[in-house]
Order: C-alpha cells, then structure tokens, then sequence
C-alpha cells in the first residue's frame, strides 16, 4: 500500500463551524454555492513509469467540478454506508474528478492570505477510487493529493496527503466495497499562525487510472477559523475563577491544569499563563497537535464566545437555556468583586442532516439500513448518531413482485423446448428462473409433454413395374394404432387415406404419404417409388453407414431384363473397385457396398457401367455416376 502522509492531521469531526470566518477566506467552503475564488483546471497524464500529470489546462469538462447542495443525498457507488455528498454541517461542497472514466485529472486551487482572523485552517474530504486487481502497475492507478504550500513552493506542516491505489493492497484508513476503494469525510486542521501575513496554496487533485478504464474522485470543502482560547468572561467568578474555551471539533483536549474537556475554568492572575493541547480525531501524527496559549490580562468589560449546538439541543448559559440561533448577551455580577462583565454568546444550531433514500427491491431481497433490515414496502425513518450532530434518513422502499408465468407445452420426440436459458426435452413439469435486466426475475412454470416418435416403413419402397402393372404399397406403422394417412397422386392410387393403397402409374412416380396420430400432433412422412420401365434403374446417390438405409448400391430392372450381364464401377481416375457378372437384377446381394480392398472408400463421385441381356435377347449398355455420402 501507498500512501503518503507527511504531517497529515485527520480528524474525523463532521462538522461545520461558520463563525470567524473572515473576508480573505471569501467562498472557501463554496458557500456562496459557486466555485468563485477558486481555480478550476483539468489536464492528462504523461506515459512513465510514475504517476506525472501533464497538458495542464483551465476550466473544466466532462462534468468533472461540480457545485453540490446540502439535499443532493449519498454517494451513488457506495451503498455498505451512506457517505454524504455534501460534507456534514455543511450547505455545500464540491466534486472534483470524472465519474464516468479514467485517463484525467481535475483540480482546484485557492490562494488565501492568512491574518490574525484566519490561522485555524480546516477542510474536509471523502474520497471514492476504483480498483482494477492486478492489471494496472501501481502508478497507473487512481489516486488522491491534497497539497497546501507557502509563497516559495514549500509544503506546509499537516498540509500534504496523498493516496494512490496499488495492487493485491487497501489503503491505510480506506474500507473497500467490491472493487472500489473509498475514505468517508475527514477532516484535516492547520496551525497557521506562522504564516500570518503571506499568501498559502491549497491545492486538490482527483484522478484515475492512466488507461481511462477505471475512476477516482473526490468530495472536499473547508472552512477558516481563528486559533485562539477564548474567555466566556474576562472576569474571575466568585471563586477567582475564569472560564476558558476552546476551538471545537477535536478528539481530545488538556488543560495546563489537568481538565480534558473543551471548556475549562482556571484560578489565575494578570500575567499567568494558561494552555491547552487539542488531539485531532484519529491522529496520524503527533506532529500535527495543536496548542494553544493565553497570557491572562486586565480585566475586560466585554467579552464574546461562539458555540455550535444540534437541533433539538439546548445549551445553558450563565442559567438560561438557549435552543435557537441567535446572538445573546448577558451581564454577569461577580460575587465579591468589582468586575462586572458583558457576555456576549453568539449560538448557531446545525440542523439536523436528512436524506431520501428510494430503494427498489424484488420479491425475496432486503435492505441494510444503518444496521436494520427491511424486506417489506413501506416508508421508514432511521436516525443515525453522527458526530458532531445526528442525521435523519426516510427509506422509501418498495418491494417489487416477482413475474409468475404458467404455460402447458407439447413436443415431439427428438424435439427439444427452450425456456430462458434452459432445454428440457423430456415430459414432466419444470421451474424456471429468468433473470431480467433492471428488472424482478420472472419465474416460468412449464408443464411440458412428448409426443412418442412412431417409425414408418414401406418394404417395396423401391418397386419396378412395366406399363400397366400395378403394385400394393405396403406399408407398417410401429406402434400400431389409429393413423390418418394422406398419399398424394391420388389419380394413380386406388386410395389416398388407407395404409396399403394399390398403385397402377403410367410413369415412374415418386409417392409421398403423411401419417398423422390421432391428436394431430408429430406428423411424419415417408416416400415409396415406383418405376415404370423396360430397362434398368439405378439412385443418384447411397449412404454405406450401416444405418439400415440406402446402403448397398444395386440395381433395379424391370421384368423385361432377363439378366445383368456384368456391372462395374470406377473411381474418377479408372481404377476398378467392383465388379460382378451374369445376376438377376433387383437383388441387394449383388450390389456394391462402398468397399474396395477391405476399407470404405471416401465420399465422393464414382462413374458404374452396365451390360444387359433382354428377354428377346437383345443388349442394353448403360453408364452413369453414383454420390457415395456417409
């Protein structure tokens, strides 16, 4: 992990203190809910081996600075807890960085005189970056820099923070949410009062990785204090004592006289010495403590104090209760002297912070909100302990239904249904889940039937008749039962609808029947020839795969061919692969298998030659080519 962090003081305070804030430090916190005074540029990355930005221009792009409101709710990325987009306490901050990609960077810079009314210097931060795993070398990666140097370049003490992601690691002080690494608001406070009288440089740059696929942004704002104790009355009480006060949103606190809390009341005299030690939250350096010093001096007749409270709090002055901001002035008679004071209290009450969140679920899923769970539609109020005030978040949740579909499907065997991303092909009654994009998942129930496959067959399929003979197309159904059967050629058939029509072509006919089952359903066809012919007859083509069908080229004659004399056959060079003499036409056993020297010879197209005796003696040649196919 890298992470860079020279005298870096975070404090974990959400807050927003307004009071002391003087002219120079005009639109630090982008109170006036635009980004004046402040610089606003944007820029690339020069190809290294280490992170250097480059190509530096003003302005901004791609919506990479942007002004956001007190309501505009949570970071959209992070949902394990809710980071405000708007620094706690505060009207408005900024957004620098590209949310959409990486490849850029975006910064903002200030320059701020620093006088005796603006030395407490704080600002706040949250920040999202994305995570590619191992992909990226550690200076490709997105990162983080918050850099505050004086007028000669130089980084001021607790001023320089930066973060930048690295492989297999987390971030010292980040939590990680899948692949995204993120920091909820911190808070960071300067001593400044060495400065007084020069110009400092506050300088933020959000990015991400160097190859634009990944992002990095940030929230920030600030705010300008004085660094001083203040005394509630420069009077001692009755007991001799004064009432000293701290500057708020620290951890902890120690008096010079042993008290550890913000507001403290002392013994002393003209010319003592009183100090306080302020921790800020989650210290990362020791270096980066505070303290602060006051030199007791005459009595004073006025005084003024500023104190911050949370809406539906009180705070007791000198024994009034106050619960509305406003300033408050009280004269305080002290016991046994002479030293009457004029208290002024300047109280502001920071509203409580509230959000909407609207969250739609499906059917079956929850929602986490600040440790409870809902699973039901409703709208439900959650308050949240923050520091320094709580925050108030209305859920609005609807829980969406899932789809339920529900259908009665039939199929044939040897046939297969797709539901969503599923294949069923057998019978039985199936659930599906159906994921939808941006949607509830649908759930289909299919009650799913297949229709039993039957087998045809017609044994005289290849039958050869002379000119007005007949033949009976015998054919069987297995498993028998109840069939509709359709033939075409009806002008030739002695019937159409029946399973054994007689046939009397005058020409060779190729006739089709359609055998349908009762329910209509998986109707199958076969075909049966019949050739009318003096001669013989050969297919186009035959397929030696031991399927049962077409496997054995031979030939066909009609009655009128005494004998084949010889029948041959050649491969496309002329070399003979079969051969066979003086046999009665029609007969398997005399035909040729695809066989040549013990081995199945390759698909292709093989010329045959045929010698035929007729009855009256006469010779018939013949000659063509056959298609071997597996």
């Amino acid at each position: 992990m890298r992470a860079f962090l020279l005298f870096v003081c975070i404090i974990f305070v959400l807050t927003y203190s307004a009071t002391g804030q003087a002219n120079n430090c005009e639109n630090v916190g982008f109170e006036n809910g635009t980004m004046d005074g402040w610089i606003i540029t944007n820029g690339n990355f020069t190809p290294t081996t280490a992170t250097i930005y480059s190509g530096e221009v003003g302005g901004t792009t791609e919506n990479e600075h942007i002004i956001l409101k007190r309501t505009a709710g949570n970071d959209p990325i992070i949902k394990v807890e809710n980071i405000p987009m708007v620094a706690p306490g505060s009207d408005y901050s900024i957004r620098i960085g590209n949310t959409g990609h990486g490849g850029k960077f975006s910064r903002i810079k200030k320059i701020i005189p620093i006088s005796a009314d603006n030395t407490l210097f704080q600002f706040r931060f949250a920040v999202v970056l994305q995570d590619d795993g191992t992909t990226h070398q550690d200076f490709e990666k997105p990162g983080f820099n918050v850099k505050i140097y004086d007028r000669n370049g130089a980084d001021i003490s607790c001023g320089y923070y930066d973060v930048q992601l690295q492989q297999a690691s987390v971030i010292n002080d980040f939590k990680k949410q899948g692949f995204y690494q993120y920091r909820n608001w911190t808070t960071v406070a300067m001593d400044l009062r060495n400065y007084v009288g020069q110009n400092i440089t506050v300088e933020i740059t959000a990015h991400g990785c160097v190859r634009k696929g990944h992002i990095g942004y940030a929230y920030f704002d600030a705010n300008c204090e004085k660094s001083e104790i203040d005394l509630v009355s420069s009077c001692p009480d009755a007991n001799g004592k004064i009432t000293f006060n701290a500057p708020a949103g620290f951890e902890k606190y120690l008096w010079s006289n042993g008290d550890t809390t913000s507001t403290t009341k002392i013994k002393a005299d003209v010319g003592d010495k009183v100090w306080v030690k302020m921790i800020p939250f989650n210290s990362l350096s020791n270096s980066c403590d505070l303290r602060l010093d006051y030199t007791v001096e005459d009595k004073k007749a006025k005084s003024s104090f500023s104190k911050n409270i949370c809406e539906g709090e009180t705070y007791n002055f000198e024994g009034t209760n106050y619960s509305m901001t406003g300033s408050y002035v009280k004269t305080l008679k002290q016991t046994g002297t002479t030293c009457d004071s004029i208290v002024t209290l300047n109280l502001k009450v920071i509203p409580l912070s509230t959000a909407v969140k609207n969250v739609r679920l499906c059917e079956g899923e929850s929602y986490n909100l600040a440790g409870t769970t809902y699973n039901t539609t409703g709208i439900f109020t959650k308050r949240i302990n923050n520091t320094p005030c709580d925050s108030v978040i209305t859920l609005d949740l609807k829980i969406n239904p899932i789809a339920r579909y529900n259908h009665s499907e039939t199929i044939c065997e040897g046939k297969s249904l797709k539901v969503g991303n599923l294949v069923y092909n057998t019978t039985g009654n199936y659930s599906t889940t159906i994921k939808r994009t941006n949607q509830c998942d649908s759930i289909v129930t299919t009650a799913l039937i297949v229709q039993p496959r039957f087998e045809i067959s017609i044994p005289n399929d290849r039958a050869v008749i002379e000119k007005g003979e007949n033949v009976s197309l015998n054919m069987i159904v297995n498993p028998s039962g109840t069939y509709q059967y359709l033939w075409n050629h009806k002008e030739s058939l002695s019937c159409v609808s029946c399973i054994n029509p007689v046939s009397t072509p005058s020409v060779t006919t190729n006739y089709n029947v359609v055998v349908t089952p009762v329910n209509g359903l998986c109707p199958q066809t076969k075909t049966a020839m019949v050739i009318v012919s003096c001669g013989v007859w050969l297919p186009d083509a035959f397929t030696p795969n031991s399927d049962g069908m077409n496997d054995i080229f031979y030939i066909y004659s009609t009655k009128c061919v005494k004998q084949i004399t010889e029948f041959q056959v050649y491969d496309r060079w002329g070399e003979l692969l079969f051969r066979d003499q003086n046999f009665q036409a029609s007969d398997p056993t005399h035909g040729w298998d695809g066989m040549y020297k013990g081995k199945l010879v390759l698909p292709d197209t093989y010329n045959y030659k045929i010698s035929a005796t007729y009855r009256d003696g006469e010779i018939g040649i013949f000659s063509g080519a056959i298609n071997l196919m597996y």
